[in-house]
């Protein structure tokens, strides 16, 4: 059985966490889901290249399941979020 993470990103640093992690704790506790860990990241979703995001695809194993409230919270521009979606 995989493990579960979270991942919430905001675009900067003015927006809040909050709501994308009240959500991801609320779809947690309503379907007995345990999180390995929810990682948080306050930078640019226009490329992959972030080092919040890196450390947690080296977290996630194959049979893991990663959480996001929204697609957006993965990468802005949607062909390059596509790619890296098939990479799970």
């Amino acid at each position: 059985m995989g493990r579960y993470f979270g991942y919430h990103r905001t675009s900067t640093t003015v927006q809040h966490l909050e709501r994308g992690l009240a959500e991801i704790e609320t779809l947690c506790k309503k379907n007995d889901i345990k999180t390995t860990a929810i990682v948080t990241a306050q930078c640019t979703g226009k490329n992959f290249n972030r080092l919040v995001y890196t450390m947690l695809k080296r977290m996630v194993d194959e049979g893991d399941t990663l959480i996001i409230t929204e697609v957006d919270s993965l990468g802005r521009i949607k062909a390059d979020t596509q790619k890296e979606l098939r990479c799970y």
